[in-house]
């Protein structure tokens, strides 16, 4: 449950290079490498982590879908691609690794003018075993 307007998310979105000045737990870098619509975008991230870990980086391939009207809710489906039409896609940096997400989705249900039901999922390859304890942090830190 988020306390916050369904406008205010959807803005941080469609703006998805704003993104890290709302979380707050880790460093992200997010840029915007295409926007073909505000429902459609191609964006690059990336989250520096501590050594002896490589960062990890992504190119994400992220629709929305405007379900208001029929089902009372705005959902999100995103992958991970190597290339796309029209767009530059960065080469992957030194001590880096591209991970991959397989599938992802989110579902925003308003509940109230200033609070919505956010649900999310996604299948991610780190490409990197990852220590039960850092799974827990996730778990703990991304999970309500």
């Amino acid at each position: 449950i988020i306390e916050a307007p369904l406008q205010h998310l959807l803005s941080l979105i469609i703006e998805a290079d704003l993104i890290p000045t709302f979380i707050n737990f880790i460093t992200i870098i997010v840029d915007q490498l295409k926007v073909s619509s505000p429902y459609h975008q191609i964006l690059y991230s990336r989250v520096p982590l501590p050594w002896p870990l490589d960062d990890r980086d992504v190119i994400i391939n992220a629709q929305g879908f405007d379900l208001l009207d029929e089902f009372g809710e705005i959902v999100i489906s995103a992958t991970s691609v190597k290339e796309f039409p029209d767009t530059k896609i960065p080469e992957v940096p030194p001590k880096c690794t591209r991970l991959e997400i397989h599938l992802a989705g989110a579902r925003i249900k308003p509940i109230t003018m200033n609070k919505i039901e956010l649900t999310a999922v996604a299948n991610v390859d780190f490409k990197s075993f990852l220590p039960s304890s850092v799974i827990n942090w996730l778990a703990k830190t991304l999970a309500y």
